[in-house]
C-alpha cells in the first residue's frame, strides 16, 4: 500500500461520552432490589441521581421507563422542592432547589410516601393548640 486510497478505511459511530450507558438498566435492577427490601419492613432507601454519570437522554429513558404516577407535591422550604410519584408504586422522584431555583438534589426515593411529607409530631401538638385557641374564640355561629 503505497497510495493513500489504498489504505483500508473503516467508519464507526462516535464514542459515548458520559452517560450510564446500560446503567439505565442496571438502576431499574436496583430499583426491583430496593422495592422489595422496603415492601418487606425495610427502612426507604434512595439512588441520588447526580452522584451518577446519568447524561440527558439516559434521564429521558429513566423517566420514561418509571412513567408518571398519580401525586406529586410542591414544597417551598428554603426553595421550592418538587416530589413526583412514578408510575411504580413506592418509587418517587423527588428535586430539591435552592432558593435561587438551582438544582441541588436529586433522587429516587423507594418509600411508601416521602418522609419530608409527613408532619412532625411537634408541628402537630402546636396545631392542635392553635385549634383550641380558635375554637375558644369562635364565636360558635356557622357561616
Amino acid at each position: 500500500m503505497s497510495r493513500l486510497h489504498d489504505i483500508p478505511i473503516r467508519t464507526e459511530p462516535p464514542a459515548r461520552t458520559g452517560g450510564l450507558g446500560g446503567g439505565v438498566s442496571a438502576i431499574l435492577s436496583e430499583l426491583a432490589g430496593l422495592l422489595d427490601e422496603v415492601a418487606q419492613g425495610g427502612a426507604p432507601k434512595s439512588i441520588d441521581l447526580r452522584s451518577l454519570p446519568i447524561s440527558p437522554p439516559d434521564r429521558l429513558e429513566l423517566q420514561r421507563v418509571l412513567g408518571s404516577g398519580e401525586v406529586q407535591a410542591t414544597l417551598e422550604v428554603d426553595g421550592l422542592s418538587t416530589l413526583r410519584e412514578t408510575g411504580i408504586s413506592g418509587v418517587w422522584w423527588v428535586e430539591h432547589r435552592d432558593g435561587e431555583g438551582e438544582l441541588i438534589a436529586e433522587l429516587l426515593e423507594v418509600t411508601r410516601f416521602p418522609q419530608i411529607l409527613e408532619s412532625a409530631c411537634d408541628d402537630m401538638t402546636t396545631g392542635a393548640r392553635t385549634l383550641r385557641e380558635r375554637a375558644a374564640g369562635s364565636s360558635g355561629t356557622g357561616s
